[in-house]
């Protein structure tokens, strides 16, 4: 982006005009106008004025040069000048047109964005008047060309760049025995990245490294290198340099975080561009060298303005958990064999404490790694840059969390019977879990804990369950354990909604509480069983409007294979039928001719459907084949000899030849992976786990006909 500067331009109908002789009016209000009479028709022209190069010998320059071949024109003054589409201030000095040549200067360097010695074209336009001896004004005007070659600027110093200034790189700040020296990037652009140090005005300055001195200013200075407008806090702006035309001034950068500056001695420009910086844990649970390679565990950053990170980690599977800190500095260093730009604990090699400041090994007497003792099993660290500050903690998941209280009771019984829902991966590569609950139409106030909270409740304790960090009634938050906090801190919900998702994230300790309108299943009702029976249906694990599911669609009554959907089995109340579906009806569903019906347009079978009432959207995909695919077949989703039939009086696929063996396999659909089952065998799920089940019979159930659940049997 280009740094366009503005230029304050007087009016030009008030110029005094040089030259001139005369008593009469100014342009704007002359004795007469000639209007037959143009300043052409006395032999006046108006030339570019040839070739200018800078320095100026004076502020002004001479830009076009009027002529005239008619003794009665006595003098000249401008009414308007452009000069490649800018206006200019112009005054007259006897015949030349004079603008000022900084000025000039200056706008070539907005318009190019460099301040690079280089001749330019000037496009010229004026409006003029030309003066009669009796003191009438003859309008004309004309067009002009000349070049301008704008001033020489400093030889890139073969010594390099360094920056000063309030930088945490920078010793205290403006430290010289401390400089922060610049990254030649070839072609003569320069770049650091730097962490500032204040969350206002940060001030800096670039430096010639030709003029370094560890303990004196004045030959520093000979070398400075600023902007033009002093406390500048342009993101781009050119540079001013010792013996300008200008004095060179100190910008600023604007808050605190890390910034890459790039120095451009080219075109004599900077840039400041707020930096993405990023943090890993070295070693910890992984191979030091590789976890530095492949960046493995990367921190997060929650604001981007403000240089905090954050990172949960698995310990060591065995023994002290040993780590320390890079940025990609290290870890490209780290490569090339050099191990000391990681960051450490000042504290010590080893240092276990669960706070302290860190710095670079370089700087320390040790490695300074740290060390989390063997037990743990979930590492949390904190770093903040402002301080170079660290914080060091454990966490720990468990497999299994209770709600207690509302819409249960509480007590350790009924904690029991509300077990929150978590996927089949591990809670450490899936640490959220949650907690869909019925709404009870007044206040529901509750809390939750793991099976030692819970046991605990069971003795009398109830300090060691989970409360909200914040205000009972947020929605969304933090939390802690109670003995953290400064009472119950019991979360809170006016009860009004039909459910409500409570949502639980075990690694960062967030939770949202979603209130949900949304029943859990729908159910379908159609020709398949007389338009009598609502028994298949889809589900909404999380009550959020987006359904999925089997269904089995028939008409062995010939009345014509369509359906509908109900919101409760067996009432056509607030029903969903093809109207519903605004957003459209794809895949193997369609309307049917002449009513609020869906058709099932491929025909008698089974269908995998995705519902979304959020969008108001139905899809449909026909399964013309479901198979069992494992590592007995080389996970081949294609192959017939494992291919299971439908039995449609049971609602069933089945199979009695199957293959399948203990080291996994799942149930497919379609010699496609899109549709798939796996997990639990009382409740498969799309993408479920591998099955380790053993047997020859197997039945696959997936229209939830008898069941909450997609469920197979195995025999």
């Amino acid at each position: 982006m280009k740094k366009i500067f503005h230029f304050s331009l007087a009016a030009m109908a008030g110029l005094v005009l040089a030259g001139c002789t005369g008593d009469y009016d100014d342009w704007a209000q002359p004795q007469t106008y000639a209007q037959e009479d143009p300043a052409a028709a006395y032999g006046v022209s108006a030339q570019g004025s040839g070739t200018i190069t800078m320095p100026a010998a004076d502020e002004q320059v001479s830009v076009i040069t009027f002529a005239s071949t008619n003794d009665n024109v006595k003098g000249y003054n401008v009414r308007k000048l452009t000069i490649n589409g800018s206006e200019f201030s112009a005054t007259v000095e006897g015949n030349n047109v004079m603008v000022s040549a900084d000025a000039l200067e200056d706008s070539l360097y907005a318009s190019s964005g460099s301040r690079a010695q280089r001749t330019y074209d000037l496009d010229m336009h004026i409006t003029y008047g030309a003066i009669l001896a009796n003191g009438d004004a003859i309008a004309g005007e004309s067009n002009g060309t000349a070049q301008f070659t704008t001033r020489p600027t400093p030889a890139i110093d073969a010594k390099g760049y360094y920056l000063l200034g309030n930088f945490q790189e920078n010793g205290a700040g403006w430290d010289l025995s401390a400089p922060v020296w610049m990254t030649s990037e070839g072609n003569g652009i320069y770049t650091a990245v730097v962490n500032t140090t204040a969350d206002g005005d940060n001030w800096f300055k670039f430096y010639e490294g030709s003029h370094y001195s560890a303990d004196n200013w004045d030959e520093v200075n000979q070398g400075e290198m600023g902007c033009r407008e002093n406390g500048s806090a342009a993101t781009q702006d050119f540079i001013i340099w010792k013996g300008d035309k200008y004095a060179v001034q100190t910008p600023v950068i604007n808050g605190m975080g890390m910034f890459k500056v790039t120095l451009d001695m080219n075109n004599m420009t900077y840039t400041v561009v707020r930096q993405e910086y990023k943090l890993y844990i070295i070693g910890g649970p992984n191979d030091w060298a590789t976890s530095a390679t492949e960046r493995m565990l990367q921190f997060s950053q929650p604001d981007p303005e403000v240089p905090y990170y954050t990172i949960n980690f698995r310990a060591a599977a065995e023994g002290d958990t040993w780590f320390a800190i890079g940025d990609d500095q290290s870890c490209d260093a780290i490569a090339a064999g050099d191990w000391t730009k990681l960051f450490g604990t000042t504290a010590g090699n080893g240092n276990s404490g669960e706070s302290g400041t860190f710095t670079r090994r370089s700087n320390l007497s040790d490695d300074g790694s740290f060390c989390v003792k063997q037990g743990a099993k979930l590492i949390k660290v904190e770093v903040d840059l402002r301080g170079y500050t660290y914080k060091v903690s454990t966490l720990d998941i468990a497999d299994d969390y209770y709600l207690i209280g509302a819409p249960g009771e509480w007590n350790a019984e009924s904690a029991m019977t509300m077990h929150f829902q978590h996927s089949d991966k591990s809670v450490f590569d899936d640490p959220v879990f949650y907690y869909v609950m019925e709404g009870t139409g007044s206040d529901m106030w509750f809390a939750f804990g793991d099976k030692d909270a819970i046991d605990a409740v069971a003795a009398g304790t109830w300090n060691q369950l989970f409360g909200t960090r914040g205000a009972s009634e947020d929605l969304s938050g933090s939390f802690d354990r109670r003995f953290n906090l400064d009472g119950d801190h019991s979360f809170h919900v006016d009860g009004l909604a039909k459910y409500y998702r409570f949502e639980v994230n075990m690694m960062d300790y967030t939770y949202t509480i979603t209130p949900l309108d949304y029943n859990q299943y729908v159910y379908f009702i159609g020709a398949t069983d007389g338009w009598a029976n609502a028994e298949q249906k889809l589900e909404s694990p999380n009550c959020d409007g987006r359904y999925t599911g089997f269904v089995y669609c028939a008409d062995p009554n010939g009345w014509g294979n369509q359906f509908k959907f109900q919101r409760v089995a067996g009432s056509w109340d607030n029903e969903i039928n093809s109207a519903t579906f605004t957003g459209g009806i794809t895949g193997d569903f369609g309307l049917a001719d002449g009513s609020t019906n869906i058709a099932a347009t491929a025909g008698e079978g089974v269908y995998y459907v995705t519902l979304d009432l959020n969008n108001s959207t139905l899809n449909a995909v026909r399964i013309t084949n479901m198979n069992l695919v494992g590592g007995f077949n080389g996970w081949n989703q294609a192959d017939d000899a494992q291919r299971m039939t439908w039995n449609a009086t049971d609602y069933c696929f089945e199979i009695s030849n199957a293959g399948v063996t203990a080291d996994g396999w799942k149930f497919a659909a379609n010699n496609d992976w899109a549709i798939n089952l796996g997990g639990d065998l009382t409740a498969l799920t799309q993408d479920g786990a591998n099955i380790s089940a053993v047997g020859k019979t197997i039945r696959l159930y997936p229209t939830r006909r008898t069941s909450g659940s997609i469920y197979a049997t195995v025999q």
